[in-house]
């Protein structure tokens, strides 16, 4: 009930509003405990999503990033506050790294293109920083709670020695929304963005994911390290697909497969399976944590829109 007040709220002030684009004045729009989040933080945040994503600028695209951009940046601000009340820092090559994929090896080109559309690209460096820190914050509160049967991996590894000595890989892409299945208005603008700017331009505008930086892109991923509901959804799926809205983790999420393969699985491939296995299992449950930490401080937090 908060959350759906929350939204109301924000529909009618933000119709009621001023349209940011066409003002150059700098004006606080909301509060975020003492944290605010500006006109000018919300036209970067906006520009640079349609920029990273190759889509025009125009009045009906502006519009339609509004949204998920405040949301982006309130979710960023409790971020931000709560990193600077543990105090954690991230070491440069972590950034630098985080960085040079983002780019993909071409931080000068990237730098190059905020300039020519006359987009902060500090505040976009500032983003990434607050996204690695919250990262290694959550690590740091959670890791012992985080732990991986042994038994679990390991019958799960028999169970694909002994019957399948051929698997499926896909190259999955992947859109997370922090919405309900229910709220149908909300998934049409999603799909319809998936329709006409392309899957890997709507992650980038929509997801909340830590890998929409990257298009929503998962890489290649075992089809034995996805759950029988996935796996179910793929298979009725062709190569660039793209699957219907599944819950997960109170979330939900969205796929695509951008191509699959068939692997032989061989004896020296099992110590490999098994460290992805591990992975695939930690990453899911620090999500978890992730998604639950920042829904418990942000019902706690103070938002106020001016």
């Amino acid at each position: 009930m908060k959350q759906k007040i929350f939204y109301i709220i924000f529909f009618i002030i933000f119709i009621l509003y001023f349209n940011i684009l066409k003002s150059n004045e700098n004006k606080i729009l909301v509060l975020v405990d003492s944290e605010p989040i500006t006109s000018y933080e919300l036209k970067n945040k906006i520009l640079t999503q349609l920029i990273l994503s190759n889509q025009d600028i125009d009045q009906e695209k502006i519009n339609g990033a509004k949204n998920p951009a405040i949301n982006f940046l309130i979710n960023l601000k409790i971020k931000k506050n709560e990193i600077s009340k543990k105090k954690i820092e991230i070491d440069d090559a972590n950034f630098n790294q985080t960085l040079r994929r983002i780019s993909n090896n071409d931080i000068l080109s990237l730098k190059k293109k905020f300039e020519d559309n006359s987009i902060d690209y500090e505040l976009f460096l500032e983003e990434i920083k607050i996204e690695l820190s919250w990262q290694k914050l959550i690590y740091s509160l959670f890791r012992d709670n985080v732990k991986i049967d042994e038994n679990v991996v390991q019958n799960e590894i028999n169970r694909i020695k002994e019957n399948e000595r051929e698997t499926i890989e896909f190259r999955l892409f992947e859109i997370e929304l922090d919405i309900k299945i229910e709220e149908d208005e909300k998934l049409k603008l999603v799909f319809d963005d998936i329709e006409n700017i392309g899957f890997e331009a709507a992650a980038k505008k929509h997801s909340i994911s830590n890998t929409a930086i990257n298009s929503g892109d998962l890489g290649w991923i075992n089809s034995n390290l996805l759950s029988s509901q996935i796996n179910k959804i793929l298979s009725e799926l062709e190569i660039n697909e793209v699957s219907k809205p599944i819950e997960k983790l109170g979330n939900i999420l969205i796929l695509k497969i951008k191509d699959k393969r068939k692997i032989k699985l061989k004896n020296d491939d099992i110590k490999l399976l098994k460290k992805q296995i591990i992975d695939q299992k930690t990453n899911e449950l620090f999500k978890l944590y992730s998604n639950n930490h920042l829904s418990k401080i942000k019902n706690s937090s103070f938002i106020r829109f001016k």
